[in-house]
């Protein structure tokens, strides 16, 4: 295709063969295949075209400036040019309205623009043509204001009108796709100009008569264009200079015009003189008796006269010209699989310009469909398939409101990769109207209708309007003629949104009514029945649950992708009840599917692997994790959490250097989600920490934090993991700054706040400021969902708190608290018991320390014995310690012989 705008200049050796009605005629029949066309007059001494359209008023009058105008401004221009000091197109075109274009109707198109740029005799008509003094100019003046004029045209951009839900991006200016120069006739400066520098095509038109022929013969040898005619298509487009196509080198079309109907041996006779003299085929166009009483526009007003024919003949044969032509394998080529996006979008665009596009209607909805379910990413590609939507939908179309649901669908997507939420709202609502309109309409058959309000369900289910999704599923349920598919679907859409919503009962209902159909198709069925069966598990009905998993299992004609997902589930609630054989044998069953996808596979070996993980099995676990790592296949996804699953079963075994190495690969993996990889970062620094390698530990914790794109929870586990590190190291101060730093997320889980403040008290607590290491164990105890150990030990650290600052009433407090929470805990009993002693409760004190001494092993033993000693060099004698000392040693002693 060459590139737009095609310049086609139309000229004539004498004047009365036609030439301005074949411009336009042309004109207006361009224009209603859906082309964008300007017409330049340039015939200024004589500019009948710019009369008769103003005479039958085509146009509503002239802009400011005219032709004349503009061939003064190029001819006082000098080079090189400024595109920014053009004139404005507003100043000089009018438009013909566009009641007066007809789009045509074998290409279902609409009309495309048509503009004039005429010549004004009304406004100083002849002064200012005698001012332009064209006979002055030599030929190289001619030839700079020709480049001038072709330059200013092809930089011309019109505005166009897109819909709103286009965006701010879209283009919003088109260049013209064809422009039109009806020329002077005969020898002149004018004519020179437009057969010369301005064009890039050329249209001769000639009558049969002698002085006729033998003056077009004589002209196209002046201008070296009959020597360059090739015999065959003219249709090629040589490259060509950036001033402008000298004459020689232009494709030229001829054309006879006013061939008589009558006289048909001499007509004959004419019309082959004249193509021997031209060596090649010329095109016909017959002189009409209405020409003799008006001029007309007969691809408009007159389309059943054959004067109207042979101008649809000349439009194909200017159309082949420019590149623009029909191609009868346009839409063989879209179907190509071999071919790249930037391709298909090239042919796509060719076939909407062209004919074609009418009887490719169900190729262009499949590959719509196709497009809409593959889903459309791309922003110029949802503006090239609302293109299409926009030529196939129209009333002429048997199938419009098909392609109005599939135009909505294309619309709904459209909103979901909407990053500007006003842009979503709007091809939301253009998605909504068009549903509406399916929905509403008393051509739409039960299907079209149940499409419509399937979809739009999807569409308010997408937006979060849960009511008018039930309402629409529903509606489609209710028509009793809808396709069974779609009443599925329906039913099963709806169910999915009642367990949304909380509605197990009311899910399980919509999927029995699947269950039930007898005539429902067998993925459905399958479908149903496992979505039935979460749904009794969440209502803790783990037997109903198996049951239908086992159903699907046992169906003949289920997929296997859903036979696998009833498999892997079943065992998971095989594993729930405590049955770790039967869980074992469905991970197994799936393992064995030669059908199986190797996603589910991969899937079924990781369960598989944890199962025996639990059941203290680690080499069958890490048999089953390496089957799924050595899967070239498995997504990287499951990749990454088997070897993270490995390494932590090879630590169980004490091989550490294997483990840090599967963390390794984790990390190392381009295409592990950032969630494996923080994962693996952190075990690794756990496993070098206990490897006594404390910094290397630090630069794992360190990367995850670092990491843009780490979930907050392992980003809070990093930095409790590093503070932890720095303390062990002696570092207390950038411990409390790392527990400071979780404290200060706003998305860190609270379980992890928590433990920063746990360990931020502890911390604290070390450098001995005791208040503030209080203040962090009382923020830990009054959050409501902290765990529960995590508040015992709480409990027991502020108790020692308070016995550490004096104050013993408090410390008693929290010791009472803690033992009646956690009764076996000695660390509760022994903080409660030297509280109480201290402050003079020496009968209760022995009773504590009674429980924390049975409690106790030989090393906390030890403690309770150093605890206790402390007190007493910092109290002075305390009634009942020397009798605690005995019975500390008492059961040392049964301890040693144990």
């Amino acid at each position: 295709m060459n590139a737009f705008p095609q310049i086609f200049a139309f000229y004539s050796f004498k004047g009365g063969v036609g030439r301005s009605m074949a411009v336009l005629n042309l004109a207006y029949a361009l224009a209603a295949v859906g082309r964008n066309v300007l017409i330049l007059d340039m015939d200024l001494e004589a500019p009948g075209l710019s009369g008769f359209l103003d005479r039958n008023r085509e146009i509503p009058g002239f802009a400011a400036l005219d032709m004349v105008d503009l061939v003064k401004w190029a001819s006082t221009t000098s080079l090189p040019l400024d595109p920014l000091s053009f004139p404005l197109l507003s100043e000089y075109v009018v438009s013909v309205p566009r009641e007066k274009l007809q789009g045509n109707s074998s290409t279902n198109s609409e009309p495309g623009r048509l503009d004039i740029l005429p010549v004004e005799e009304e406004r100083d008509y002849y002064e200012r043509l005698t001012a332009l003094a064209m006979g002055s100019y030599d030929q190289e003046a001619l030839v700079q204001i020709g480049s001038i004029l072709r330059a200013w045209i092809k930089s011309l951009r019109f505005p166009i009108e897109v819909p709103d839900y286009y965006g701010p991006t879209a283009e919003r200016a088109a260049a013209y796709d064809y422009v039109l120069v009806d020329s002077r006739t005969g020898i002149t400066e004018t004519g020179g100009l437009c057969i010369g520098p301005l064009s890039d095509q050329l249209v001769v038109l000639t009558a049969l008569n002698d002085q006729n022929v033998k003056g077009t013969c004589k002209f196209l040898k002046e201008v070296g264009i009959l020597e360059s005619l090739p015999p065959s298509s003219t249709v090629a487009d040589p490259p060509r200079e950036r001033t402008g196509p000298r004459p020689g080198s232009k494709p030229c079309l001829i054309i006879a015009s006013l061939v008589p109907a009558g006289e048909i041996e001499t007509k004959r006779k004419r019309l082959k003189h004249l193509e021997e003299s031209l060596g090649k085929v010329v095109v016909k166009l017959s002189y009409h008796p209405q020409l003799a009483l008006q001029e007309s526009i007969f691809t408009r007003d007159y389309r059943d006269e054959y004067l109207a024919h042979e101008y649809d003949t000349l439009l194909r044969q200017i159309l082949n010209m420019a590149g623009d032509g029909n191609d009868d394998a346009l839409p063989e080529r879209l179907t190509r699989r071999k071919h790249s996006p930037a391709e298909f979008r090239e042919t796509l665009h060719r076939l909407l310009r062209s004919a074609t596009v009418s009887g490719s209607e169900n190729l262009l909805l499949f590959l719509l469909s196709e497009a809409i379910r593959l889903e459309i990413k791309n922003e110029d590609d949802f503006i090239l398939w609302d293109r299409v939507c926009r030529a196939l939908s129209g009333e002429a179309q048997a199938s419009s409101l098909s392609v109005i649901t599939q135009w909505a669908n294309l619309l709904s997507q459209w909103s979901l990769y909407s990053i500007d939420s006003g842009l979503a709202a709007l091809r939301i609502e253009a998605a909504m109207n068009r549903y509406k309109q399916v929905c509403e309409s008393d051509k739409a058959t039960s299907r079209r209708k149940a499409e419509a309000l399937f979809n739009r369900g999807v569409t308010y289910g997408l937006r979060g309007e849960r009511e008018k999704e039930l309402a629409d599923y529903s509606a489609v349920i209710q028509i009793t003629d809808a396709p069974l598919d779609l009443m599925a679907n329906a039913f099963f859409n709806r169910g999915v949104t009642h367990g949304e919503q909380g509605e197990p009962q009311m899910a399980i209902d919509d999927y029995s009514s699947i269950i039930q159909m007898t005539d429902a198709p067998a993925e459905q069925k399958a479908k149903a029945l496992f979505s039935r069966g979460m749904m009794f598990g969440q209502l803790g009905q783990p037997q109903k649950e198996i049951d239908d998993y086992s159903a699907v299992i046992q169906m003949d004609d289920a997929p296997a992708e859903h036979k696998a997902k009833a498999l892997i589930n079943r065992g998971v609630t095989f594993g729930q009840l405590g049955q770790p054989q039967k869980e074992i044998d469905d991970y197994s069953a799936v393992i064995q599917m030669t059908d199986a996808s190797a996603e589910q596979k991969a899937e079924a070996l990781f369960n598989r692997g944890v199962t025996h993980g639990e059941q203290g099995e680690p080499q069958m676990a890490i048999d089953d994790y390496s089957s799924i790592i050595q899967m070239t296949d498995a997504p990287a996804e499951q990749k990454a959490k088997a070897l993270s699953s490995r390494g932590m079963m090879f630590g169980q075994l004490g091989q550490p250097q294997k483990e840090i190495d599967d963390y390794s690969a984790v990390i190392q993996m381009d295409d592990a989600p950032a969630e494996h990889k923080a994962k693996a970062l952190i075990n690794r620094g756990v496993t070098s920490r206990q490897l006594d390698e404390p910094q290397k530990a630090i630069d794992d914790y360190s990367a995850v934090i670092q990491m843009d794109d780490a979930p907050a929870e392992h980003k809070a586990k990093a930095l409790i993991n590093r503070g932890v590190t720095f303390g062990q190291v002696g570092e207390s101060q950038r411990a409390i700054d790392d527990y400071s730093a979780v404290i200060q997320m706003d998305d860190a889980p609270a379980e992890h706040k928590a433990k920063a403040f746990f360990n931020r008290g502890v911390a604290y607590e070390q450098q001995r400021q005791l208040q503030k290491a209080i203040n962090d164990y009382s923020t830990v105890i009054q959050i409501t969902d902290v765990l529960p150990e995590l508040k015992v030990t709480t409990l027991v650290n502020r108790s020692w708190a308070h016995y550490s600052a004096g104050r013993h009433r408090e410390a008693i407090e929290d010791g009472r608290q803690a033992v009646s929470l956690n009764p076996s805990d000695w660390t509760a009993h022994n903080n409660l018991a030297i509280s109480l002693l201290v402050f003079g409760q020496t009968a209760e004190a022995l009773q504590s320390y009674e429980a924390a001494i049975a409690l106790a092993d030989s090393a906390q033993l030890d403690e309770i014995t150093a605890d206790l000693r402390a007190a007493i060099d910092k109290n002075g004698p305390l009634t009942g310690a020397e009798d605690i000392i005995d019975r500390i040693e008492a059961r040392r002693q049964v301890l040693m012989r144990e």
